[in-house]
């Protein structure tokens, strides 16, 4: 946005008085405040070009990442069968490992893939792995090494104890179970609900086996069937613990935190784990799932989901339910301005790939003469729509252009249309039915049934990280009882067979042991930060958003591959480097909010994440940009972190990641990511700033959200006051030229000056 009135600016620059380069700049300023509300972060073919040159793999490595592949045999090719699944399971977790050789580096994988592998690796061979055994774990052949010990032991277990297999298909909740009562903490304001979890179907569900699925999921994790015994006063303990652990005991002798903590520790008001028919007496199946068939729209549908969300909280702490739209896609479309769409009954025809059923229809845009099969997310070919759009369902057009269709209604449909992937533009069309022959839907079966997974769950019993155990247990539970069934399989007594898989262990217990270390004053790695949501700030700011997609993050991917750091420890660089330069700061602090799930707790339900801050050092004089990506990647490896300080909140810089599933599909579910099942069509709106200035609770906040494989976006909120825009357009620049530093000049200094027409 800078660079568009370069000639302008230059002229300025050349002008005789200075009063006329601030004239120029005040306008620029107004200028930019609004209309540039957000950045997309590009490069030419000719950068592109030479990122590709100079990050190229030779053709003979084992593994895509720059790095990681050590020229091995592919493991296809040579591996043992034992090794085939584990290799398996790595290749599902990071796809640019592919293919997987057994002594190719690890060392790239994050701390979120790590954690996934590990409860890929309990649900699918039954060892239990820590986080620390899987950073141990420098190649493949390390790690299966560590498998095999960890199933020996296991089975020497079960010889000891009988020849008990100790696996059931029941969980926790196998009838009679004993009511437990737990300590441990969260931030008052986090007893709210988190951000839903939807999961799109386009093949029919059964019902009874999903009603069996949630049954076991429900029973499988305490946190899905807890309830607060003292509400109020549990409330009192959690913001009087924080002020007295903030403000009074870090001035306190030992002794005296150490009896205080103690008191707090036996008085503290417990959570209860009741059963399954305690906690939903009423709901199907003992559970709080629900079925709704809706015939109608995404308008209808979006609307449902937000009274849902909005009514969940007064209905701690789980809920799931099924969506079933129903959507009529025979018709023909009168498009506003004399255009005409019309949706056919797709023939019979051997070359056609997509494997949904939206695959039996044709698009036709009629004036153009363009036509292509309607794709689903499912298929392979599906194109992300643009941010801002819930599309439904999407056609690839003969001419190469896309067409994404949202169906808000039964008579109403919208469109999007560009003329290929990598143009910005767009152009968006309306229509009305026209035309629906019943005769025709009742031949071809043009209604089609799209299914949507709605899954819910508190933040106070839960974190963004319980993804895994909840949503995954209950897709795996839905898959392979179907299987099973298919393959004429059932139960006990013929009940649906369910994965047979040992309980987790007790998450609740493991969080009450970190609260007991933090109140009597222990030095524990896994302390809580007891922040309260006491202590807060507010300012006036305003935000920008910045879109990493396309060749940002190829190139970006590339940098991963070749320097062995995870593509999210390198977004994360992006920011170090641009605060470091915007603001001339040698030492950039960091909050981040951390998983904190190296052990066991990968396969629990629980809120174990927590803020901890970091450091980074930037010297103006010798650090470069590959110098601070490592040192970064070095941080967050060895956790070189620090407990969060609840009295610096005015203070800190606040980053967040929010990641989607990195399994592309969980049988017939896969996830869909917020902005298309919330909000509506809000695709161009809000495109301009006005003149009053928002509120924001941190002075510096960053926010990275995960669109789909190849697009990040990033939100930044800041104080006014301290970052105005031009710290903003600084900061920008930073970002757009540390992606490029990092693949084409690793070597360059951090802190230089900026363009001389920038400004």
């Amino acid at each position: 946005a800078w660079n568009a009135d370069a000639q302008s600016y230059a002229c300025a620059q050349e002008a005789s008085t200075k009063e006329e380069l601030e004239k120029w700049r005040g306008r620029y300023d107004r200028y930019w405040w609004h209309n540039v509300v957000q950045t997309v972060v590009a490069y030419s073919a000719e950068e592109m070009g030479q990122i590709r040159a100079a990050l190229a793999l030779p053709p003979t490595a084992g593994a895509p990442c720059g790095g990681l592949g050590c020229g091995g045999v592919s493991a296809s090719a040579a591996a043992p069968p034992e090794a085939q699944k584990l290799f398996c399971l790595i290749e599902q977790v990071d796809p640019s490992l592919q293919p997987v050789t057994m002594d190719m580096s690890l060392s790239g994988m994050d701390s979120l893939r790590l954690s996934l592998l590990a409860s890929l690796i309990q649900a699918n061979l039954g060892v239990g792995l820590t986080g620390l055994q899987l950073h141990g774990a420098a190649t493949p052949r390390e790690l299966l090494g560590i498998v095999e010990l960890e199933e020996s032991a296991a089975v020497q277990e079960r010889k000891r104890r009988g020849g008990s297999e100790g696996e059931s298909n029941l969980g926790s909740d196998s009838g009679a179970e004993a009511s437990n009562k737990y300590a441990f903490w969260w931030s008052p304001g986090q007893h709210t609900p988190m951000g839903a979890w939807v999961l799109r179907s386009d093949e029919a569900i059964d019902t009874d086996v999903l009603l069996a699925a949630t049954q076991w999921v429900v029973d499988r994790h305490s946190a899905l069937r807890a309830v607060r015994m003292e509400p109020l006063r549990l409330t009192s303990f959690l913001y009087d613990s924080a002020v007295l652990c903030s403000l009074y005991l870090p001035l306190a002798h030992r002794l005296v935190s150490r009896i205080v903590g103690w008191g707090f520790a036996n008085s503290w008001p417990r959570v209860e784990v009741r059963s399954r028919v305690q906690v939903y007496p009423t709901g199907w199946g003992n559970t709080p799932l629900e079925v709704v068939d809706m015939h109608g729209g995404q308008d209808m549908l979006e609307s449902a989901f937000a009274r849902r969300r909005r009514d969940f909280g007064r209905k701690p702490p789980f809920d799931i339910a099924l969506y079933r739209l129903h959507v009529q896609l025979l018709g023909e479309w009168e498009m506003w301005g004399g255009s005409k769409v019309v949706i056919l009954a797709e023939p019979p025809c051997s070359d056609i790939t997509a494997s949904s059923p939206s695959a039996r229809f044709r698009y036709r845009d009629v004036p153009r003469n363009l036509e292509g099969v309607l794709l689903s997310p499912h298929d392979v070919d599906w194109p992300p729509p643009p941010w801002g759009f819930p599309a439904l369902f999407a056609a690839r057009l003969s001419d190469g252009s896309i067409a994404w269709l949202r169906f808000e209604s039964f008579d109403r449909l919208r469109v999007i249309w560009k003329a290929n992937e990598q143009d910005t533009r767009y152009s968006r069309m309306w229509g009305k039915r026209r035309a629906f022959g019943t005769r025709a839907i009742a031949e071809v079966a043009g209604e089609v049934v799209v299914s949507f997974l709605f899954v819910q769950i508190f933040h106070c019993f839960a974190d963004g990280a319980c993804y895994y155990p909840v949503v995954g247990d209950l897709t795996d539970a839905y898959n392979h009882a179907v299987a099973e069934m298919q393959k004429g399989v059932r139960g006990p007594g013929g009940a649906f067979s369910l994965p047979r898989r040992p309980p987790p262990p007790e998450a609740f217990a493991v969080l009450q042991g970190r609260l007991l270390e933090t109140l009597r004053g222990r030095p524990a790695a896994d302390r809580h930060s007891l922040r309260g949501s006491v202590w807060g700030y507010s300012g006036q700011g305003y935000s920008h958003m910045m879109c990493l997609q396309g060749e940002a993050i190829e190139a970006l991917n590339l940098c991963a591959m070749r320097y062995s750091i995870p593509l999210d420890y390198l977004l994360l660089v992006l920011v170090i480097l641009g605060i470091a330069r915007a603001s001339g700061e040698e030492r950039v602090e960091l909050t981040l909010y951390v998983p904190m799930r190296d052990g066991h707790e990968v396969s629990m339900v629980g809120l174990f994440a927590d803020w901890r801050d970091i450091v980074v050092a930037v010297p103006r004089e010798h650090a470069t940009v590959l110098g601070v990506a490592v040192e970064v990647a070095d941080v967050l490896r060895q956790r070189r972190w620090s407990v969060y300080n609840a009295l610096r909140k005015s203070e800190r810089t606040v980053c967040n990641f929010m990641h989607l599933d990195p399994q592309a599909n969980r049988g017939i579910f896969k996830q869909v990511e917020d902005g298309q099942w919330s909000g509506g069509d809000v695709l161009g709106l809000d495109a301009r700033r006005g003149k009053e200035l928002g509120w924001t609770n941190q002075p510096l906040r960053f926010d990275f959200v995960q669109e789909h494989a190849k697009s990040w976006w990033l939100s930044v909120n800041v104080e006014y006051a301290r970052y105005p825009p031009a710290w903003m357009r600084r900061f920008i620049c930073a970002v757009e030229e540390a992606v490029v530093d990092l693949a084409l000049r690793p070597t360059a200094l951090a802190h230089r000056q900026f363009p001389e027409e920038f400004y």
